[in-house]
């Protein structure tokens, strides 16, 4: 095992209890075998087997958010991308499915990538991925997400309701673009379009319309571009945008809190409401534009199933869900597939005895505060930008209100009929959930 710079029970203790803003640890996972990972290396391994790819045009002139409902969808090889990265769409056989799509113009992303699905049957390769050594002993690619994409390729400005977060760099970089959980009023959360544990931006960050937001204007980015074998630690609630800067492989975990217990109760909530109000808002099509496209539309029923089995948990006590569980109501699936972005904990192994190899880098003496830590040359703290109504830098990774924007707020606000997904905004606000669930609890509870 080569030297690390944190014991895996240091690292577990700066994630868990000690740091509270974005960091990037440096040189912990040099010798992860995944570090040798490419995109047709992952070709390779995958063969003939398809997953499905987000496509959008690297062009968005709109002030709106591109949301992932507005992307095109199709499912193709990781030989079929790597052929469509290196060719002219021209080139291209007739069968690549991203023919259609020229690189100069759009980008495209594997993204959400449950490795314990893609990688069912291959060990070795959820093996690669080890999260033990910051501390989450058993935590291997089986509880990771996998992220491939071109330049370009992004996700909507968002916070996860559930847990913090570990990034691992992989292959190529990724810009960063957070804003801390203080700043949410400025950020103008929605829950539509739904989808269980996303809260959204309503705001493109990128290209920030000022005079519809103008809150944003107070905003404070911490952006960081990552690179290979850099982890990213995100704390909980912390609002991302991130985009490749270069074609680009990462794997994430998401580590679950004590206070996911909450959460869950919280987002049962905000599934009833949300589906109650608005399953029979259809388009001509026949679909639902107010739902991610990784999500049902599920009944009160089921909802309701949903939201006393997280009230029993929490009232229990418990913080622990066997990911091996399928009927478990800690996460759900469909078509097969389980579900993105749900909160999948599981049963850790002991940690190694004190003695071990794993223990030889322990320093109980090392003092855990952010003052001293700073310091630290292999912690990089993301560093916070000036907030974007008094920014006068826009460079290429800089976002900021537009030049056009002459500073009255108020011009051209004009009236909108209040509509059923209006409605479902206001409710499901995530300070209006928060105090529904809190009565919730005080109802449900027996003295």
């Amino acid at each position: 095992m080569s030297e690390k710079p944190f014991a895996p029970d240091i690292a577990k203790r700066l994630v868990l209890e000690t740091l509270t803003a974005p960091v990037v640890f440096k040189g912990m996972i040099s010798d992860w075998p995944c570090m040798n990972w490419t995109i047709q290396s992952l070709a390779d391994v995958l063969g003939d087997q398809e997953v499905k790819f987000r496509i959008g045009p690297k062009e968005w002139s709109e002030h709106g958010v591109l949301w992932e409902r507005d992307c095109c969808y199709r499912d193709a090889t990781l030989h079929q991308f790597s052929d469509w990265l290196a060719n002219d769409t021209s080139n291209l056989p007739e069968d690549n499915p991203l023919k259609d799509f020229e690189i100069s113009d759009s980008w495209c992303y594997a993204d959400y990538k449950y490795m314990a699905h893609i990688f069912q049957d291959k060990t070795d390769v959820l093996k690669a991925v080890r999260w033990s050594d910051f501390g989450f002993h058993g935590r291997d690619g089986t509880e990771s997400t996998l992220w491939i994409g071109s330049v370009g390729s992004h996700t909507p400005c968002h916070y996860d309701t559930y847990g913090c977060n570990l990034v691992a760099q992989i292959h190529g970089k990724k810009i960063w673009y957070m804003f801390p959980p203080i700043q949410t009023a400025m950020m103008y959360p929605t829950r539509i379009p739904y989808e269980e544990s996303s809260v959204f931006s309503q705001v493109n960050v990128k290209n920030p319309d000022c005079r519809r937001f103008p809150k944003f204007r107070d905003c404070t980015p911490y952006n960081v571009t990552l690179e290979p074998g850099d982890v990213l630690f995100v704390p909980r609630h912390w609002w991302h945008y991130v985009e490749c800067v270069t074609p680009a492989i990462s794997v994430n975990s998401w580590i679950e809190l004590d206070i996911d217990d909450n959460t869950r109760v919280e987002e049962a909530i905000t599934r009833t409401v949300t589906c109650s109000i608005l399953s029979h808002v259809r388009d001509q099509d026949g679909t639902y534009s107010w739902l991610n496209p990784t999500e049902e539309c599920t009944n009160t029923d089921t909802n309701l199933q949903y939201l006393q089995a997280a009230m029993k948990k929490l009232q229990a006590g418990s913080s622990s869900c066997d990911i091996k569980e399928t009927n478990d109501n800690c996460k759900r699936e469909t078509d097969g597939e389980p579900d993105r972005k749900k909160l999948r904990t599981f049963e850790e192994k002991p940690s190694p005895q004190e003695g071990s190899e794993q223990n030889l880098l322990r320093n109980e003496e090392i003092v855990l505060d952010e003052k001293n830590l700073k310091q630290n040359l292999f912690l990089k703290f993301v560093q916070c930008k000036s907030s974007f109504g008094n920014s006068n830098e826009r460079g290429s990774e800089e976002t900021g209100c537009q030049a056009t924007d002459d500073g009255d707020h108020t011009a051209g606000i004009e009236f909108r009929e209040p509509s059923n997904a209006m409605l479902v905004e206001c409710l499901t606000h995530p300070s209006i959930i928060n105090k529904v669930a809190e009565l919730l609890k005080e109802k449900c509870s027996v003295k």
